[in-house]
């Protein structure tokens, strides 16, 4: 049998795709970012420097790791900030721009946070370094969760 869903089941849960989504793009961009950037360091290493190389490769998948993980996260505590808000809300036209403006600006955090990651990706190999690059990392996170308050204040 085919269910046909009615209009306002698909606006209520519109916001949480539409957070959802930009938020896997954003992930996505990270990983192929620093994949390509990866592959342009094509260069003769001698056996001292493959060691170096080892302990970078494994500092670089953990830090891959680390942004994709807190982009989805942070993409699911703003649906759930959404979410708690109030359900009746969810149906109005101002709650959806909300998340739409959100969810860009979600996206637009992602880009420059992978952007930043790929540039200093190879400079990663003592601890201070790669703590501060996570520091920075997620201060763009921070500012997103910060927007989606101040936007839901005073929009909704």
């Amino acid at each position: 049998m085919i269910y046909f869903i009615s209009k306002e089941n698909d606006m209520r849960y519109l916001p949480y795709i539409i957070i959802l989504s930009f938020s896997i793009i954003g992930a996505l961009y990270t990983v192929l970012y620093i994949n390509l950037k990866k592959k342009k360091e094509k260069d003769f290493i001698t056996y001292e420097e493959n060691a170096n190389k080892e302990t970078e490769e494994k500092n670089k998948i953990f830090l891959l790791y680390v942004v994709c993980m807190t982009n989805i996260v942070f993409a699911v505590m703003e649906s759930l900030l959404i979410y708690t808000r109030s359900f009746e809300l969810i149906l109005s036209t101002n709650l959806i721009r909300t998340c739409s403006v959100i969810a860009v600006l979600n996206f637009a955090a992602m880009i420059i946070k992978a952007t930043f990651a790929g540039n200093n990706v190879n400079k990663i190999t003592d601890r201070e370094v790669f703590s501060k690059t996570l520091i920075q990392m997620s201060f763009g996170e921070v500012l997103t969760v910060l927007g989606l308050l101040i936007l839901g204040l005073i929009i909704i």
